[in-house]
């Protein structure tokens, strides 16, 4: 800061990138204050942002069962970024800030594991019914079948599956809320310990 005299007495303002103000000292001059500029997100990097909010609302709803779906992350990664990284740009689900505000998510095919465990896929079968790929023979799944029964059918008909293994699966329900017209996405996970002796009702169908 420096007080002037002379031709510039009368000066105010800013000039350049220097503010003079007139006091009753004289005229004081000082470097103009910088203005902070907000910098302007591409259109990729807005294209990216507006996945992560179905992505953040989606895993939230797992309700932290991926802590074991990633294997090797060490302390390089939350199960969180392992998620994203797998998922953005991959599967494209957008939802809009109306939405987000109402707590809003879609579901849709994101990978939820990654490692050296086989996935289960999954697809629709001739009758448009979803199915996976693990087979159980004859069994049929009803409000009666024990888990020692579908254990049993597991094992005896896929060769990497043995006793004693945990079977995990989630079910995803699409709604839409009536007064906000937001989509809602609820999921629910099961664990199975493949036990042939567990006499307990699967009560899945």
């Amino acid at each position: 800061m420096a007080k002037i005299s002379g031709i510039n007495t009368n000066l105010r303002g800013q000039i350049g990138d220097y503010l003079f103000r007139k006091t009753k000292y004289g005229t004081i001059v000082s470097e103009a204050p910088t203005r902070r500029v907000t910098p302007v997100r591409s259109e990729s990097q807005m294209y990216i942002r507006t996945q992560w909010v179905n992505l953040g609302a989606i895993y939230r709803q797992f309700n932290k069962t991926l802590k074991k779906a990633y294997e090797g992350l060490g302390n390089t990664m939350s199960v969180y970024n392992a998620f994203v990284q797998a998922n953005i740009n991959v599967v494209k689900v957008f939802i809009t800030k109306q939405m987000k505000a109402n707590g809003g998510s879609v579901l849709a095919p994101y990978q939820i594991t990654r490692g050296t465990l086989p996935s289960i896929s999954y697809a629709k079968n001739g009758n448009e019914v979803l199915v996976t790929n693990l087979s159980l023979g004859s069994l049929v799944i009803d409000a009666q079948t024990e888990v020692g029964e579908l254990a049993d059918a597991i094992v005896a008909n896929n060769a990497e599956w043995e006793s004693g293994d945990q079977l995990t699966f989630f079910y995803g329900r699409q709604t839409v809320d009536e007064v906000t017209n937001t989509p809602r996405a609820v999921i629910v996970g099961t664990k199975v310990v493949l036990d042939v002796a567990d006499s307990t009702a699967t009560c899945w169908a």
